[in-house]
């Protein structure tokens, strides 16, 4: 049976040091709590004021967090054919098309062997094994590896990313689609990538950006934090220094989310937090995905790309060819 925190004494900072940065006094942002689906719970989002790191309190642990993850839950969506209509089948195409090119793009390479953690119902490994990739993905949810294996035929491995998962220097390209966030211990994760991704392979990081404009617009109602799937977010320069120092290099930075689905969820859950009728919340998400405020936003959004100021990032990193410290 699930654990529900008990909150009655969660107002602590993180006890530990950032791990990015090593310093000890964090700064309290806000209480925040499960906006996506109302599950029980408060924490509290503390930052670090000299990298920008920002840790969700308390931690929870896996056995703790699997009632946050429900089998509807946003990331693990059906097959692209198995969409209701074609206005659906055709934006979940273009989503896909955008991604798996983008991936190769940055991968250098026509074909090769990826692996995406952490993914979910395997779209995106489908995307790339019909691109003549050899895909391969890991995915802690049963419901989603068992729905990628079985609905799409795809090599999903249901687990956790461990050290004895893959053998050594094994992949072309890995990604972790919106799954960086939820990893309670980062390092170690980065430490096995390294391991099996091959020298010069590239590994590719979408995730949520805490120096984006919304975070601050909307504040603990941000979609961004996610609360408590979240464990941390990352600004572009943390993240960097991260992942340098387990022996990968950065190459580029690129918003590439769904940088108004994103928007349109932080609008709701800040009606949420101001207790709004659920019939005023559809009115205003009706609004929100009308064509004329798609229209009205675009501008924004634009600017805010150019800037790193974009709800999200997709950030590019290559390993490193020559350094033993990691092998």
């Amino acid at each position: 049976m699930t654990k529900t925190p008990d909150n009655t004494n969660t107002r602590q900072p993180p006890q530990e040091a950032c791990f990015i940065c090593g310093n000890t006094n964090w700064q309290l942002l806000y209480k925040a709590q499960d906006f996506l689906y109302d599950l029980d719970g408060d924490f509290y989002l503390y930052e670090c004021p000299e990298c920008g790191l920002v840790s969700t309190q308390p931690k929870l642990s896996n056995e703790e967090m699997q009632k946050y993850y429900p089998e509807d839950y946003i990331a693990y969506p059906v097959a692209v054919a198995d969409e209701k209509t074609w206005h659906q089948r055709a934006n979940r195409q273009r989503g896909v098309r955008r991604r798996c090119d983008f991936a190769i793009r940055e991968s250098g390479m026509a074909t090769g062997k990826v692996l995406d953690v952490g993914c979910a119902t395997g779209v995106f490994l489908k995307g790339m094994r019909d691109r003549d990739w050899q895909a391969y993905g890991i995915e802690p949810s049963d419901y989603a590896a068992n729905y990628a294996k079985e609905q799409l035929k795809l090599n999903v491995t249901h687990d956790y990313l461990k050290p004895d998962s893959y053998e050594a220097n094994q992949f072309d390209l890995i990604t972790l689609w919106d799954v960086f966030e939820h990893l309670p211990n980062p390092e170690e994760t980065l430490q096995i990538i390294h391991k099996i991704l091959k020298p010069g392979g590239v590994l590719l990081l979408t995730l949520p950006n805490s120096q984006s404009w919304d975070r601050h617009i909307f504040k603990q109602a941000w979609a961004g934090w996610d609360t408590p799937r979240h464990y941390f977010t990352y600004n572009e320069k943390c993240l960097t220094q991260l992942l340098e120092r387990h022996g990968f290099s950065f190459k580029k930075l690129k918003s590439f989310t769904n940088r108004h689905g994103s928007m349109v969820y932080s609008v709701n859950f800040w009606l949420k937090s101001k207790n709004a009728p659920e019939k005023r919340r559809k009115s205003i998400e009706k609004f929100l995905n009308s064509y004329f405020f798609r229209a009205l936003s675009y501008p924004y959004f634009i600017f805010a790309d150019a800037i790193n100021r974009s709800a999200g990032m997709t950030v590019t990193y290559v390993k490193k060819q020559d350094n033993p410290e990691f092998r």
